[in-house]
């Protein structure tokens, strides 16, 4: 018959919960709490199990993970992970939550650079949307940050944000408090970085405390820099520069949304719904906008280019063309060109409706003041020379057909019995290395399996990319056609 580990040893693969949940992969931990995939031997699902230290029995932790786990069970939203069951085994507290497949924390996506601003609203938007059920029902989250949102690549692609961990959340009168919770909010800060200053000096803080961390979560992934308040014991915080003081390529309309989150509570948004549709609004700016095209360098110094042809060409003609020069109109008949913009945000996404997702990653963070409009080493072509097309750019749309390719889902489908696997990737010089697989670093012999798959793949050269693909594998057994 088979038991639970017993609370002395700690938890591995293979051990059971109430003989129903196998625990599978450790996806993470905290400073209370691991988290563990597993599956429901019951319903065949894959879920997610989170176990709290059995060392903090008898402490208010069992009050915040039991107020968590019932909050989590109560509170529905599309954009907030749901628990399954609440329990206990062998003196060990357990919530089973649904598992998002492929997510990782939206600090993988932050770690590659800087984010175009309309790609930073939607990502807010939908913690806002959590935030939103939440603070209706009268709960403060209180600590709202990168790590404590999982983001994946949906179809479409576009990102997809959910809102998780209610270990640190509270609840405000007049909402009745959860049976078996805390009385009082939890002690000291959330995320340094994330929290808002009134938490930090111990003031009354009530939803809008959530609504400054997702500022800060804005201004993270524009400025690819944190808040800074300077110390937490100073009565006086430092002042926070102006996410276009950093990148000036940052729409005013985006900036003043951040900075606004950010001021005092009596000057920041009343509501999660009122900064919605504050962004909502933007958004609808940002996209009713033109799209201006960058043109060839040789067309682009100043009209010169254009302007001296013309003018070789009028010459000609007044002095008697020859006969094989070209006729001007075939000239003039060209299509006119945009002048590129001076500070060129992060490429955007192809899909003209929706937000720019992995197929098209933030590479190497532009420096501040820097463009990458590359400078002309010659105004104007050699006379007879051609041009020289460029050379194919290695691109995130490459790699993700790659690793998603008939020839890669066959050889994967024989290290793991997963039907989808996320694989962290990095590509330089033309080879891809695995870095992680579902968010976790590499350390199963599956793990060495893949990552001997993912070497035998061959790219164009270019800048290096990292990035996470999320790849189907056929069924075990069925016969790929």
């Amino acid at each position: 018959m088979e038991t639970a580990s017993p609370v002395s040893s700690k938890l591995r693969p293979g051990d059971l919960l109430e003989g129903r949940y196998e625990l599978e992969v450790p996806l993470g931990a905290g400073g209370t709490a691991r988290v563990f995939r597993a599956l429901d031997r019951t319903t065949k699902a894959i879920v997610a199990v989170k176990v709290m230290d059995p060392e903090l029995e008898g402490t208010d932790t069992v009050a915040y993970f039991t107020q968590e786990a019932r909050l989590a069970a109560r509170i529905r939203d599309p954009h907030l992970i749901a628990a399954l069951h609440f329990g206990e085994d062998a003196g060990r507290r357990f919530i089973v939550f649904d598992y998002m497949v492929g997510a990782v924390p939206l600090s993988v996506l932050a770690e590659r650079g800087r984010l175009a601003a309309r790609r930073v609203c939607v990502v807010a938007l939908q913690i806002l949307y959590g935030l939103q059920a939440l603070h209706r029902a009268g709960v403060v989250h209180g600590d709202v940050s990168l790590n404590n949102c999982l983001w994946r690549e949906h179809e479409g692609p576009r990102d997809e944000v959910l809102l998780i961990d209610l270990g640190r959340a509270w609840i405000r009168p007049p909402c009745p408090a959860v049976s078996g919770g805390p009385t009082s909010p939890p002690e000291g800060q959330g995320t340094p970085g994330y929290t808002a200053p009134e938490i930090l000096v111990e003031a009354d803080a009530d939803h809008r405390a959530d609504l400054w961390s997702v500022g800060a979560i804005m201004y993270a992934l524009l400025t690819a820099r944190e808040v800074d308040l300077g110390e937490c014991e100073s009565e006086e915080l430092l002042d926070v520069p102006p996410p276009r003081a950093l990148l000036r390529s940052i729409p005013e309309a985006v900036d003043a949304v951040v900075m606004r989150a950010l001021t005092p509570p009596s000057e920041r948004y009343p509501s999660a719904g009122a900064m919605i549709e504050e962004l909502q609004a933007v958004l609808a700016r940002l996209d009713a906008a033109p799209r201006r095209r960058a043109v060839p360098v040789w067309l682009s110094v100043g009209g010169g280019v254009l302007a001296g042809a013309l003018g070789v060409l009028v010459t000609k003609a007044s002095l008697g063309a020859s006969p094989v020069a070209q006729p001007p109109s075939s000239l003039a008949a060209a299509p006119p060109r945009a002048t590129p913009p001076a500070e060129p945000e992060p490429a955007p996404s192809t899909s003209p409706d929706i937000d720019p997702a992995i197929s098209t990653p933030v590479q190497t963070p532009l420096l501040d003041g820097a463009s990458s409009t590359p400078t002309p080493s010659s105004a104007t072509p050699p006379e007879g020379a051609s041009i020289k097309q460029a050379k194919p750019r290695l691109t995130w749309a490459a790699v993700t057909r790659k690793a998603s390719s008939l020839a890669t889902t066959r050889a994967l489908r024989a290290c793991t019995s997963e039907s989808y696997i996320s694989l962290g990737l990095r590509v330089e010089n033309g080879r891809a290395t695995l870095e992680s697989i579902d968010g976790v670093p590499l350390a199963l012999p599956r793990d060495r399996c893949a990552a001997a798959v993912v070497a035998g793949l061959r790219f164009a050269s270019g800048e290096p990319l990292v990035g996470v693909v999320g790849v189907q594998l056929p069924e075990p057994g069925s016969v790929v056609r």
